[in-house]
């Protein structure tokens, strides 16, 4: 609220009170979003977080993905612009990231090592060599679990072998099963 061009606050309060267009006088409160301290979409499966201490304690996950600003996922490499940042200048592996870690309250996997490997570029668009790349980054840096949120339509026999390579090293693959219902 502003009066003759000066915001109110600015005004002594001894002033504010004896002027007769002022209806009320109080403290300015600090407002913020609301949320859970757990995500609503675990609450709907039943996920309990009462006992929640060392998820993910000792598993090291790479999400191969549009990259990730979330801050509680940690850079691992950018295989479309050959560099360390991971920057997401897309949003999909961002949003994919969240599901592991909030950016909130870093659930559920709060004791797991989450790294983003980018290899797909802002338009969510990638190549199966920078897909083979990452694999074999997750292999090098002894990942546990790969994550895999993206499809194409080819076949690569090269990108079959870097899955087995990193499948007969105990690392599990998981891979998207696609957003249209088939």
């Amino acid at each position: 609220i502003a009066k003759a061009g000066i915001p109110v606050f600015a005004w002594k309060e001894e002033t504010l009170k004896e002027d007769p267009s002022i209806i009320y006088i109080e403290p300015d409160y600090v407002v913020k979003s609301l949320g859970t301290e757990t995500p609503w979409n675990f609450e709907s499966i039943g996920f309990d977080f009462s006992n929640s201490e060392n998820f993910g304690k000792d598993v090291r996950i790479a999400i191969l993905d549009t990259g990730s600003n979330n801050k509680n996922i940690l850079d691992g490499y950018d295989f479309v612009n050959e560099d360390g940042n991971t920057s997401d200048d897309n949003g999909h592996g961002t949003s994919v990231s969240e599901i592991l870690k909030s950016s909130i309250t870093d659930l559920p996997l709060k004791d797991a090592e989450v790294y983003s490997v980018k290899v797909l570029n802002n338009q969510g668009e990638g190549y199966v060599s920078d897909v083979i790349e990452g694999i074999n980054w997750a292999i090098d840096n002894h990942v546990n679990i790969v994550l895999m949120s993206f499809g194409g339509n080819g076949n690569s026999l090269l990108l079959e072998d870097a899955i087995n390579n990193a499948y007969s090293q105990g690392i599990l693959l998981i891979a998207a099963s696609g957003n249209d219902g088939q």
